[in-house]
């Protein structure tokens, strides 16, 4: 079996990382790494953001043509709606979410 998808558009964007102002609201589900969201726990006094998950990252192709995981992290699942505190740094790419005057949208990375 073999996974499928279908692009429809693809776009080179910059990744600006930013110290949020004011809390934002996701537009759209995150897997968010879960240090990141330890370290805006102790920064903000916020609760947990929601369940956690390991997911594989990387991985390499052996002789045999065999997928070899090199890289697990744990993330939390972020459903559309979290709020992401004020003062968290996150990466920010283009579109949806508003901040003052600019659309943006955060990029989380594991």
């Amino acid at each position: 079996m073999k996974d499928l998808a279908v692009i429809r558009e693809v776009q080179i964007t910059e990744l600006t990382e930013t110290c949020l102002e004011d809390p934002i609201e996701l537009k759209a589900s995150a897997w968010i790494p879960e240090t990141l969201e330890k370290q805006w726990q102790e920064e903000s006094d916020t609760a947990a953001i929601g369940t956690s998950y390991k997911l594989t990252k990387q991985f390499e192709v052996t002789k045999k043509n065999i997928r070899k995981w090199t890289e697990i992290v744990t993330v939390k699942f972020a459903g559309r709606g979290t709020e992401i505190c004020e003062g968290a740094t996150v990466l920010l790419d283009r579109l949806p979410i508003n901040i003052g005057e600019n659309k943006v949208i955060p990029v989380f990375l594991g």
